[in-house]
């Protein structure tokens, strides 16, 4: 029996902020070629009081999301990579006490997943406060960042059934220049 099964568990990648928790999962472990696979991340508010949480684009170097798939090809430099500038276009979602809210991310977006076979997936995502100015201290020390972060495995078989005529229409709304759009790519399906 293959070890796949072994790696399907669900990471409970779980760093505390406060009273928020988080976990990056995808739907199952098993993919066919072409077939949408989308990176899943839970934020869960176990507090008692609301929480004001950013949120970006999950695309853009805003988002506090961190991917990398096994695939991916490594660097052939050895100096760091530079970082990026610019402005943040981002809001902010109020979490209730006791709610969760679910982002996903398309990695065959930005991914090379087309061969078939095994493959691993480094997710990190970094989640602040929205409201500066609400912060609740703990002597002198102020909120933290939730940081999660979690490797995940799946494989591409060529003998799954899947209808991989969704992954291009999702792709061409996701390289869409309207916010709108790219959005409705990502939440689709």
């Amino acid at each position: 029996m293959r070890c796949l099964a072994a790696t399907f568990v669900i990471c409970w990648s779980l760093v505390a902020s406060g009273q928020l928790s988080g976990h990056f999962y995808l739907e199952k472990s098993t993919f066919a070629p072409g077939e949408p696979i989308f990176l899943y991340f839970e934020v869960v508010n176990d507090g008692p009081r609301p929480e004001n949480i950013h949120s970006a684009d999950s695309y853009s170097f805003c988002s506090g999301y961190e991917v990398k798939v096994s695939s991916d090809p490594k660097p052939t430099s050895s100096c760091p990579a530079l970082g990026v500038g610019g402005s943040c276009f981002s809001s902010s979602a109020l979490l209730p006490p006791g709610k969760s809210r679910i982002e996903r991310v398309l990695l065959n977006f930005d991914h090379k997943i087309d061969v078939p076979g095994p493959y691993s997936v480094e997710a990190q995502r970094y989640l602040s406060h929205a409201d500066a100015s609400a912060k609740y201290f703990d002597g002198d020390t102020p909120k933290d960042t939730l940081e999660v972060r979690t490797t995940l495995y799946f494989e591409v078989d060529p003998t799954a059934i899947e209808d991989p005529k969704t992954l291009p229409t999702l792709l061409l709304a996701l390289k869409s220049n309207e916010p709108m759009q790219r959005r409705s790519g990502s939440h689709a399906g």
